[in-house]
């Protein structure tokens, strides 16, 4: 059971106000990486499923669904590669305050954190990481990573014209 005071500061597409929400939800982390941060091998899966419910009701009021998959190999000690794939879906009785939301340097460069809000996306992202043979004080590494993907705040608007991609 959770409790969202949303307030109203300007725009619209959300009702403002107090509200519960009881939701049950199932989860599964797989983390076999070998080291946070900077892994150099192993996996990660994250997989979420929740449904929320009035407190009137047995049927649920929404669903969410949320993967996150990524893969971390190096070759020849320096050079590694880390693809990641995040995917969500909900349905359309979603509050705004449930949705998900995507930004910030850890997900999507150029974005700020959280500057997307939607109830469906899409999110690759394929990182190099080359670790510098010198070590200074610590470890050291150049790390470029593109980021491709796409949110909508409804399935209809579902589209691959709006994917965008980053590079930083």
């Amino acid at each position: 059971l959770s409790t969202i005071q949303l307030r109203g500061i300007e725009g619209s597409g959300f009702t403002a106000g107090r509200k519960s929400i009881n939701t049950l939800t199932f989860r599964s982390v797989v983390d076999t990486q070998d080291r946070v941060p900077f892994a150099r091998r192993g996996r990660y899966v994250h997989l979420v499923y929740s449904m929320a419910f009035s407190e009137l009701q047995s049927e649920p009021t929404f669903f969410k669904f949320f993967a996150r998959l990524e893969s971390t190999t190096t070759l020849r000690k320096r050079h590694t590669l880390h693809p990641r794939l995040m995917a969500g879906t909900s349905d359309q009785f979603t509050p705004f305050s449930e949705q998900f939301r995507l930004g910030g340097q850890e997900e999507w460069y150029g974005l700020r954190e959280q500057e997307l809000v939607g109830r469906h996306f899409v999110l690759m992202s394929l990182e190099y990481r080359y670790r510098f043979p010198t070590k200074f004080i610590f470890d050291t590494y150049l790390s470029p990573r593109i980021d491709f993907g796409a949110m909508w705040r409804d399935k209809n608007d579902v589209n691959y014209k709006k994917f965008s991609k980053s590079l930083g």
